[in-house]
């Protein structure tokens, strides 16, 4: 069997099945063989293009035969004279047809949204040789095809860069305005994330092919997910699905699905975990100061989960913030109140208030719901997550006139409050619940 016939073996064995011990021989012949590293770039445009193609999930059942077909068409060009020169002109013609018989089938389509447009890549830097060994990745965007080596600094300009691993099928998304260089980690890769943004779907990775995202403030280990990585004046990580290990000012966190953390230099992980439910009203100055003291609120930028925050400022003679819901909730489901905040560590204490149950009333109206608090010490300087149990409120001995008396049922909440004696600022990023 001669390197490229081989080389379409493990291709068959590795896209279609999934096998594992195809994808090492495969990797091996990669770093060894020149010709064969040509011929799996042009099978992985092919697999690239038929996947940006038939996104649509009732066309997925096509998706191996086509890329057989792809493959087939490949190895039967190699055999004749042009063969050399034809792998992208069959890369393309397969793609083509793809789209007319999609077309023919559902009418004309846009391109799919979210696909990296082309881009010129220019290599900041490169301290290394250009041996087969050293290629990482090769670019599977709309643009041409282009070894990236360990040691290269990639920086994509005004628009965003599309990348996938020779080692596996893992694909990497450079946002616009990123710097990131590559380099090797044991069997695994490490990217230095100097600025602007990365996402990833990671393959599963073992202990001795890491994949590792560097920034200035923190480091973020990969065990196989879906994740962000953005740096500002901070680094954010972002987990869609998976785990990601993130470590920073000597002291690490693992985040599921869901999860955030914001890492500073020198400091640890700052974490918000995921809320099965987020209350939108909240997160706007008009949900808030229908039942306070027509308190100044300031809407700024969020600094954890990455939403817009909400400034409040409390003092002796505005002692407390209240938003009542435009039709009462139901909080039973949950075991919470999730809140994302940025404190002063003034020592200040605070209290966080539900208002239970009640008869149904308009803003400005007294209310007759059952207040029941629990504390919430202001003692972090910097944003992060608290999470409040339901079981953690009491019943306040100070209630409205004609308050109910029947404990915290949860079932119909008309809002909250946050209360205090002392000055202080408290800015809220994301008020959920979670389970």
């Amino acid at each position: 069997m001669t390197g490229a016939q081989r080389c379409d073996a493990l291709l068959d064995a590795w896209l279609d099945q999934g096998d594992e011990t195809a994808a090492s021989e495969l990797n091996a012949l990669l770093r060894s063989d020149p010709s064969a590293r040509a011929r799996y770039f042009s099978a992985m445009l092919v697999d690239a293009g038929i996947r940006a193609a038939l996104k649509d999930a009732s066309t997925h059942v096509r998706i191996d035969r086509l890329r057989q077909s792809g493959r087939r068409r490949l190895r039967r060009q190699r055999r004749s004279d042009a063969g050399r020169y034809a792998a992208a002109a069959i890369a393309a013609t397969l793609i083509a047809a793809i789209g007319l018989m999609i077309a023919s089938s559902r009418g004309q389509r846009s391109a799919t949204p979210g696909e990296a447009p082309t881009v010129a890549v220019r290599p900041i830097e490169s301290s290394v040789a250009v041996g087969a060994e050293d290629v990482i990745a090769t670019r599977t965007d709309a643009g041409p095809h282009r070894e990236i080596r360990a040691g290269e600094t990639i920086a994509t300009g005004d628009t965003p860069v599309r990348l996938v691993l020779i080692s596996d099928r893992t694909r990497i998304d450079l946002s616009a305005g990123t710097s990131a260089r590559f380099a090797r980690e044991r069997q695994g890769v490490r990217v230095h994330l100097e600025h602007g943004g990365l996402s990833a779907e990671v393959m599963p990775r073992t202990a001795d092919r890491p994949f590792v995202v560097e920034t200035p403030h923190a480091n973020a280990s990969v065990v196989g997910t879906a994740f962000s990585v953005a740096v500002t004046g901070h680094s954010t990580v972002s987990v869609g699905h998976g785990v990601v290990d993130v470590a920073s000012g000597g002291a690490s966190a693992r985040l599921s699905a869901g999860d955030v953390a914001a890492c500073a230099r020198g400091e640890a992980p700052r974490v918000a975990r995921r809320v099965d439910r987020v209350l939108e009203e909240l997160a706007d100055p008009g949900g808030w100061n229908n039942c306070s003291l027509d308190l100044p609120l300031v809407s700024g930028v969020g600094g954890l989960v990455g939403g817009r925050s909400l400034q409040i400022h409390l003092s002796s003679e505005r002692s407390w913030a209240g938003a009542i819901f435009a039709q009462r909730q139901d909080f039973s489901p949950y075991r919470g109140l999730s809140l994302t905040c940025r404190g002063q560590g003034t020592g200040a204490l605070l209290l966080v208030e539900v208002l239970d149950n009640g008869p149904p009333r308009q803003p400005g109206e007294k209310d007759q719901a059952e207040r029941f608090f629990a504390d919430l010490v202001d003692d972090v300087a910097g944003w992060r997550e608290v999470r409040i149990p339901f079981t953690a409120f009491k019943r306040r001995e100070l209630q409205m006139p004609g308050a109910a008396n029947d404990g915290l049922t949860l079932t119909g909440t008309q809002g909250l409050s946050i209360l205090t004696s002392r000055d202080t600022t408290l800015s809220l990023e994301r008020i959920g619940l979670y389970k």
